[in-house]
């Protein structure tokens, strides 16, 4: 019920991101390791450093919220990867999972607040993860297929010194 109403509160209002350095790799596989998720398995692929200008506590939310999304819709036994990568002059997190997927009717929706695939879920992890990524200069993508086996979500995000 807190983590519900910190969520909604959060998107509600905007809160100030306070910035400094963060180096994703570190902060990608603290996120796999600190993450109480027991039946799935949880992969990281970071093959090099990148470091961003972001408010870490908020970008590990964000994370958080993709990763734990992962796990509860893909189930038993659902493996959810976590991908790092430079792309051009962003950096881009990738939560990807071998899950059910996106159903094709909430793909247009996905992103608004009480929308979700999941039942009893709050419709706010999604929500508040690209008002995240949009208030570091990024975006939040669904990259998969709609109604397609496996979900993929990408956070793109400014390197360091880039605007």
């Amino acid at each position: 019920l807190n983590r519900l109403t910190e969520e909604f509160l959060g998107l509600a209002r905007d809160v100030p991101i306070e910035r400094a350095p963060v180096e994703l790799s570190a902060l990608v596989r603290g996120i796999a390791d600190e993450a109480r998720v027991t039946h799935a398995n949880l992969e990281v692929s970071a093959a090099e450093p990148i470091e961003i200008a972001a408010d870490a506590g908020k970008l590990r939310q964000a994370i958080l919220n993709l990763v734990l999304n992962a796990a509860q819709v893909g189930g038993d036994a659902v493996t959810v990867r976590l991908e790092l990568a430079r792309a051009g002059e962003r950096a881009r997190v990738t939560i990807a999972d071998d899950g059910p997927g996106v159903p094709a009717e909430l793909a247009a929706t996905l992103f608004e607040p009480f929308v979700s695939a999941r039942p009893g879920g709050s419709g706010l992890g999604l929500a508040v993860a690209r008002r995240i990524a949009e208030r570091h200069g990024g975006s939040l993508a669904l990259e998969s297929p709609p109604g397609a086996p496996g979900a993929r979500f990408s956070i793109y995000l400014p390197l360091r010194g880039s605007t």
